[in-house]
Order: C-alpha cells, then structure tokens, then sequence
C-alpha cells in the first residue's frame, strides 16, 4: 500500500482503471462517475472521501490528501463506478494507505528567559500534540510517546541529556512529560531545550 502526510497539502494518488465486462472487456470511456470511499476512525465503515468521473483512458484518479477526519494508521480504500446512468455500481477489492500524522513539542517548563543559578534543579516539562490537536478528541494530546530532552550548551554546542524523562500522568492528562536537569557545574549563559518524541504513525 501507499502511505500520505496528514499534515499539509501533500496527496497520493489513488487510482484505478475500469473495464465493461459486458462489452468485450473495453475500458469506460471519460466522463462516467465514480467515488472513492475510505474506512474512518479505526472501523471498518467506508465513508464517501470524494467523486469523481473517468478520464479518456477510463481511469478513476483521486487525489488523496486526508484531512482531520482521518485518524492515522492503515485505512482501506476502494474506488468504483457509482451513480452513474449507463453502469450498475460496481468497486474494485480494497487496499490499504497509510495516513501519517504530524508530532509537535510544546514546552511548559521552563519558560522562555527563565533564569537559574548554576547548581538549580531544573524541571523541564512538556507536552506533545499533533497536527489535529484542534480537531480531534482523540488528540488532544498524544499519549506513549517515546519522548527525550536534552539541553544544548551555549559555548559548544554540546548537548546534555536530561534523565530519566517521566511520562507524566498523576493528575495529568497523558502525553505530558519531564524531567529535572541538574546544573550543577554547568557552564553560565542562554541554554537552549530539544525535545525530541516519536510514535508510530507520526512523524516527529
């Protein structure tokens, strides 16, 4: 199967061509109507994503770029003549794309210009969200992530881990996390924070 971004106007193409059986197997001329249906929220219901009509070859193209109404993960997908005047409804056998979903950091703690002195345990806290964080309940905010922190040294470069990082969840909805990083014997000067979170069906 193929695989599509979520996030963006990135699209894959999804495309069949079509035959009548009933005339010698010739492939449908343009202009005759069909539509492509997609599985939804993990069910096995197909829900109409769009329609369109054959091209001059016979083909069916869509164009698939899932909104928030998907969620990630495999979905099945067929294409089939539908509504149309001259052709009984008829769809191809299904197969799967992949939609992928975009991860996103949003850091709580500390905040930006905070200042501590050298030898502060510092609380670095966080959350991650996706791409369809304002769209979907079931993305508020993205539990088991696997997630890191490191702060970066401003006179090197040089990045600390910041360990062990917890997934927080006592009083918390899950898909927050931290860590404390000890400064002691840090260098002085403007710390940056990385963090870093991956999941299956998201890019990070």
């Amino acid at each position: 199967g193929s695989s599509v971004n979520r996030d963006g106007s990135a699209n894959t193409s999804l495309i069949v061509r079509v035959r009548d059986i009933e005339n010698l197997s010739q492939y449908l001329g343009g202009g005759r109507n069909g539509t492509l249906f997609v599985t939804a929220n993990g069910t096995n219901t197909f829900v109409v994503d769009s329609n369109t009509t054959t091209n001059t070859t016979g083909h069916l193209v869509f164009d698939f770029n899932p909104s928030c109404t998907y969620d990630t993960g495999d979905h099945n997908w067929i294409i089939g003549i539908k509504d149309d005047v001259c052709y009984l409804d008829a769809n191809i056998t299904a197969s799967v794309v992949s939609i992928i979903g975009q991860l996103r950091n949003n850091l709580l703690n500390p905040l930006a210009g905070q200042q501590f002195n050298v030898s502060s345990q510092i609380l670095v806290r966080f959350n991650t969200t996706s791409d369809c964080t304002g769209s979907r309940s079931d993305e508020v905010v993205i539990a088991n992530a696997t997630a890191t922190i490191e702060l970066q040294e401003p006179q090197t470069g040089t990045f600390y881990a910041c360990s062990p990082v917890n997934n927080q969840t006592a009083n918390e909805t899950a898909g927050h996390f931290n860590c404390t990083f000890n400064s002691t014997g840090r260098k002085e000067g403007n710390w940056s924070v990385q963090l870093n979170t991956t999941k299956g069906n998201f890019n990070a």
